[in-house]
């Protein structure tokens, strides 16, 4: 709880620089509006002008599509600007998602990152260009 409310608090502070993340959070549909995950925008500059995207679901709304719901219509709103998002190895679902709203690997980094649960494991990096 405390690291959703720095997060929340985080997003607020940073709504107002172009160049911050911006933190889009999904709520389920049902009547508690529990937080279901949440969605960051983060400004890339170079060659590859667009947005960096990462995501999390909660361990209970996983599995249910509705990162997908959200992940794709947000993808549908910046179909003029390239976009990129990095994965573990380990994180199989995460893999799944980046590629069925479009993004393709085009990079395996080798022992990039450490996990609690998994050990040290690659980072992918995924790509969409701009259409």
């Amino acid at each position: 709880m405390l690291d959703t409310q720095e997060t929340l608090q985080r997003a607020i502070d940073d709504f107002g620089d172009a160049t911050r993340e911006k933190k889009y959070f999904l709520l389920d549909r049902g009547e508690d509006a529990a937080l279901v995950g949440c969605i960051g925008l983060r400004p890339m500059a170079g060659e590859l002008a667009g947005y960096e995207i990462g995501y999390w679901v909660s361990q209970i709304h996983a599995n249910q599509g509705l990162m997908k719901e959200a992940l794709t219509a947000l993808v549908s709103k910046l179909s003029g600007h390239t976009l990129r998002l990095t994965a573990s190895s380990a994180n199989l679902a995460s893999q799944r998602l980046a590629e069925a709203v479009g993004f393709q690997l085009i990079q395996t980094i080798p022992d990039a990152r450490t996990s609690g649960r998994y050990g040290v494991c690659d980072t992918l990096v995924y790509l969409r260009g701009a259409t």
